[in-house]
């Protein structure tokens, strides 16, 4: 009669449970037992096995790193399924080196955000309450690390890595295909991808939800519990802009509101929306300087790339003042004082570069400057098309154009 590989994992790990079980009768209260024994029995059992043998050396990545597959550390994971017999440990580790492919999912929890159900940014990735998020070692560590200041008065949301609030919003990405057992970057590359549609969808969080910088906390999950076991070597990996900001109170926003504005901007034509982000990165980043100087130059430079094209030689201050004062519309009296707002504050680039101190004045004016940003962001929404500026400068086209311009 021909053996199985399930038949000679059940034997090995019989053997490996009576030699735990005989280890842990003879404990005593000075030590531990010996678990050197059992980890060998186990260890043996894999390597006769067929199924590991045609894997061996193949690797299962996580997104952030790999658990190459050899018998050593295979016979710890499976250490810790022999409490559910040897019969069960053998099908699961049989499971495990058998899976090709499965599905995973990118989970993180959002600081400074608050909605109320649910928001779609497309291809399975939802902006959730974060109460919503299922449970898992990592929204455990958060929970309790959150829990350590729930009692303090006055805390800001998020002050860094290890000091926060509970987060109030959570962002998951299904990803399906996910090659599980490979030998080259395949599963890596599609990690990657969704890495990439991540980040895009955090800074429309931030952009177009918050409109103010926000700290995300990400993981990977396998959605099979059984596969999930042997993802073990991962940390919980932190986003936020490249100086971190520090998040006073979450922005609450609908669910309605933040989907009709995902729409807005998905129908722009590409090549807009990735210059759009490219200067929504730059306003998060002066939200989170420290010196009002950097803030400057920063939300000058968000400006600047929100409102150019190629081979556009207009003058930088009137093309920034004109041409947010007309997307953002209104009747000329508005437009006129959105432009003399923005001239004032990008008259204070100049000063910014060569280092030169604000006074409270002028600090007033790059205060006055911030809302408007947002809402030259939403008037391309509104406008929903890259803009013809040249239209749009002679008061021909525009968002909201009165008749006395």
């Amino acid at each position: 009669m021909v053996r199985t590989d399930r038949d000679l994992l059940i034997e090995g790990f019989a053997i490996a449970i009576a030699l735990d079980e005989k280890a842990k009768r003879e404990l005593t209260i000075l030590g531990a037992w010996a678990t050197e024994p059992v980890l060998e029995q186990v260890r043996l059992a894999i390597e006769g096995c067929g199924a590991y043998q045609a894997v061996a050396g193949k690797a299962i990545f996580n997104g952030q790193t790999g658990f190459i597959l050899h018998s050593q550390s295979l016979a710890l994971q499976t250490y810790y399924q022999l409490d559910r017999g040897a019969e069960e440990a053998a099908d699961w580790l049989l499971k495990v080196l058998g899976t090709t492919k499965t599905q995973a999912c990118l989970k993180a929890a959002v600081w400074g955000l608050s909605i109320d159900e649910s928001a779609d940014f497309g291809n399975g990735a939802l902006l959730i309450p974060y109460d919503q998020l299922a449970d898992s070692r990592f929204k455990r560590l958060i929970d309790r690390k959150a829990g350590a200041s729930a009692d303090l008065v006055d805390m800001p949301v998020w002050v860094d890595r290890g000091f926060y609030r509970a987060p109030q919003s959570a962002y998951q990405k299904t990803i399906a295909d996910v090659p599980f057992i490979c030998a080259d970057r395949s599963a890596m590359n599609v990690f990657d991808a969704a890495f990439s549609d991540a980040r895009v969808h955090w800074s429309l969080c931030e952009i177009l939800g918050a409109g103010r910088p926000l700290v995300f906390a990400h993981w990977v999950e396998f959605l099979d519990p059984d596969l999930e076991a042997v993802n073990v070597d991962q940390l919980l990996i932190w986003n936020h802009a490249e100086v971190a900001p520090l998040i006073h109170e979450d922005v609450s926003i609908s669910a309605d509101l933040l989907n009709e504005r995902l729409g807005a901007i998905g129908g722009l034509d590409p090549g807009f929306r990735y210059r759009l982000l490219r200067s929504a990165n730059r306003y998060v980043l002066s939200q989170c300087r420290r010196s009002i100087v950097d803030q400057v130059l920063d939300l000058a430079l968000a400006f600047e790339i929100a409102v150019s094209e190629k081979s556009d030689n207009a003058a930088m201050a009137w093309k920034v003042s004109v041409r947010t004062a007309q997307m953002i519309g209104g009747n000329l009296e508005q437009r006129l004082t959105n432009r003399d707002k923005v001239t004032k504050f990008y008259g204070l680039r100049n000063q910014a570069t060569h280092g030169g101190e604000l006074n409270e004045e002028e600090q007033t004016t790059v205060a006055e400057a911030v809302p408007l940003y947002l809402e030259l962001v939403h008037g391309f929404l509104r406008h929903g098309k890259r803009p013809n500026w040249k239209a749009i400068e002679m008061g021909v086209s525009g968002p909201t154009l009165e008749a006395d311009l």
